[in-house]
C-alpha cells in the first residue's frame, strides 16, 4: 500500500488530541489520535474535488462559537467549513501502536520545525496539517489519516484539574477570606 502526504495550509484546529489520545467514539477501549481541520470555503471545495474517504461538513457561522470555543475564522462565510481527521493509538484491545506512527507537532523556532509532541493544542490554533494517504485494500477509494501538524500561531490548551466543576468558564477555585480577599483553593497540594 503506497502511502502519500497530503498538506493543507494556512487552516485552524480544534479539539486537537495530539499529546495526549482520547477515546474512539463510544468505545472504551480504543483510542486515537485526532484534530477538526477548519477550512476556508474555497479549501473546502479544493478537498472535495480529491474525491477522499472525508466528508467535508458545515456549520452555520453564527452556531460555530458555541461549539468550537473560538470566533469563527472566517467570519465573511455563511459557513464555517471542517473536516474531522484521526489516527490510530491504540489497536482494537486496547494495545498502543508503535511510537513511529503516531502523529507529530511541530512549531517554527527561528526558521526551524521544532517537534514538540507534548504541546497541547488549543481550538482555534494556526498552522498547515499534512494527512497521510493510503489507497484501501479493494483500491478504489483513498483513505486519509492525520500525519503531522505545524502549529505557527498557538492558542495554548488549559488543561482543567481533575473535577474542576468551573474550569469551562474559565475560572479557578476559591475561597473567601473575613478579610474580603480570594484565595485560591490549594487543598488539592495538602499532605492528608
Amino acid at each position: 500500500m503506497a502511502k502519500d502526504l497530503l498538506k493543507l495550509e494556512n487552516v485552524y484546529f480544534a479539539f486537537t488530541s495530539i499529546a495526549e489520545p482520547t477515546y474512539k467514539y463510544e468505545s472504551k477501549i480504543e483510542k486515537e489520535f485526532k484534530t477538526t481541520i477548519v477550512l476556508s470555503k474555497e479549501q473546502a471545495k479544493d478537498f472535495k474535488r480529491l474525491k477522499l474517504n472525508k466528508t467535508v461538513k458545515e456549520i452555520d457561522t453564527k452556531e460555530f462559537e458555541a461549539k468550537y470555543k473560538f470566533a469563527p475564522p472566517f467570519p465573511e462565510q455563511e459557513e464555517q467549513y471542517f473536516i474531522q481527521v484521526s489516527k490510530r493509538a491504540t489497536y482494537k484491545d486496547g494495545n498502543p501502536t508503535p511510537a513511529f506512527t503516531h502523529p507529530k507537532a511541530y512549531f517554527p523556532v527561528d526558521g526551524i520545525a521544532v517537534e514538540d509532541t507534548k504541546v497541547l493544542i488549543g481550538n482555534g490554533s494556526f498552522g498547515n496539517v499534512s494527512l497521510e494517504t493510503t489507497m484501501s485494500t479493494k483500491g478504489n477509494q483513498l483513505n486519509v489519516s492525520l500525519y503531522s501538524v505545524l502549529i505557527k500561531s498557538l492558542v495554548p490548551y488549559n488543561k482543567p484539574k481533575a473535577g474542576d466543576e468551573w474550569a469551562e468558564e474559565g475560572l479557578t477555585v476559591g475561597t473567601r477570606t473575613s478579610a474580603g480577599t480570594v484565595e485560591e483553593d490549594v487543598n488539592d497540594d495538602l499532605p492528608f
